[in-house]
């Protein structure tokens, strides 16, 4: 009998680091506690205080062994990193950031991951940075069907599908079979369905990213 594995994406890297790590291992150690065929398949997230950061504002600080032992802890489990670069608000003089690209200069094995939204930072880093697989963001809001199926044609590792799709049983189901494997369902969305002010909602958090970041 075919048999699927759930792929799980858990957040997130810093601020709840320990508890993450608590739970793969014991997913490891205890597989009795769980359900059958389950694998945390990244841990998303940042360190404060990324410019580049999206989802989330995050500020604080991270020094650099913090952020290297973090990224080691995580992968030593053969689990990647994904870090969410989806701040709507950057522009390209934004891409000069020092502080983003030693991250991404110090994660860079080709195992762990990058979330983009900009097509401007996902151009950049994709030269400057190739070993990265790429996941296009949800929070791109894309909810038009042809319009996923270009996103599709994009190199791209996954796409995080807007959340109004987890319910309408009818569009999910013209999604091609082949392209399934590359579908992420967002499954903890705070929105209303097809919330008007959920865009403005993100680019507030931007704002409030780039102020953690002054």
């Amino acid at each position: 009998a075919f048999k699927m594995k759930a792929k799980f994406h858990i957040p997130d890297i810093w601020v709840h680091k320990d508890l993450n790590l608590y739970l793969i291992d014991m997913i490891k150690e205890h597989p009795e506690f769980f359900y059958d065929d389950i694998e945390i398949a990244s841990c998303y997230g940042c360190f404060p205080s990324a410019l580049w950061n999206g989802g989330r504002a995050l500020g604080g600080f991270a020094n650099e062994s913090q952020i290297r032992q973090t990224i080691k802890a995580f992968n030593d489990r053969n689990v990647p990193i994904r870090y969410t670069f989806t701040n709507p608000t950057l522009t390209e003089k934004d891409l000069k950031d020092k502080f983003c690209n030693h991250l991404c200069a110090i994660a860079e094995n080709g195992f762990n991951e990058l979330i983009v939204n900009k097509p401007f930072l996902e151009d950049y880093v994709r030269r400057n940075y190739p070993k990265f697989p790429l996941v296009s963001s949800t929070v791109k809001q894309i909810e038009d069907y042809d319009q996923l199926m270009e996103e599709f044609k994009k190199d791209y590792k996954l796409v995080v599908l807007d959340y109004n799709w987890n319910n309408d049983f009818e569009k999910l189901d013209k999604i091609p079979q082949e392209l399934r494997s590359r579908v992420e369902i967002l499954i903890n969305p705070y929105c209303t369905p097809h919330c008007k002010r959920r865009k403005q909602h993100y680019e507030v958090l931007g704002e409030s990213q780039r102020k953690c970041s002054k």
